[in-house]
């Protein structure tokens, strides 16, 4: 995929290609590896020379007041990853999703677009945009640009950090690639070994 990417640039350096995918893939490379992104075999596995990335904030998914910590710190990390660039935040979902998915209202996407904005994110791309002009109107975009960019008034947002199996599962899982790739793994398994031996041992002894 380097390889490719160089190429790319080389022949078509004026055109921009980027990559966009969802904020653990990029979250993981904050631990130096990107062994998430391999194991789901995703483009952000080697990452760098991107034209752009887009990182999906999915908020509709989440309670109401844990929204604006989760979109803080994964502008805080995707800034980490890419201070040279300004990584585009792709916000849903608003609709044309499958049925089963939940979707932000009006209010909620421009709340989610404000606090971005506020937060330093330079573009914004909702999620998806025909989806949100079949149920907004064709007017979406300047009412959304308008609400979005207007400075009088105040944005009131409830607050808490979130707890959620799915988050702290893709931690441990993330923990366990790092266990498994390094060599820690190997004393964890000399010890397990050495107590069931010993353990093993001492069971007979007892007979």
């Amino acid at each position: 995929m380097g390889t490719f990417l160089q190429e790319f640039h080389e022949v078509n350096p004026h055109l921009p290609l980027g990559v966009t995918a969802s904020w653990p893939l990029f979250a993981d490379q904050l631990d130096g590896d990107s062994d998430l992104a391999a194991f789901y075999q995703t483009a952000v596995d080697p990452p760098g020379n991107w034209g752009f990335v887009s990182v999906m904030n999915y908020t509709s998914y989440y309670p109401t007041s844990w929204r604006p910590y989760l979109l803080a710190r994964i502008v805080w990390g995707m800034e980490r990853l890419y201070p040279e660039q300004q990584p585009i935040h792709l916000i849903g979902i608003v609709g044309g999703g499958f049925p089963w998915e939940p979707v932000l209202t009006f209010e909620e996407v421009v709340t989610d677009a404000r606090l971005s904005r506020a937060l330093g994110v330079s573009e914004v791309v909702v999620f998806q945009l025909k989806a949100a002009l079949d149920r907004h109107g064709a007017d979406f975009v300047g009412q959304l640009h308008t609400a979005v960019n207007k400075t009088d008034g105040t944005v009131t947002l409830p607050f808490s950090r979130p707890a959620s199996l799915w988050l702290f599962g893709t931690a441990v899982l993330d923990a366990l690639f790092d266990l498994v790739m390094g060599r820690l793994w190997l004393a964890l398994s000399w010890v397990v070994i050495s107590f069931g031996v010993i353990w093993q041992q001492n069971k007979i002894q007892g007979r």
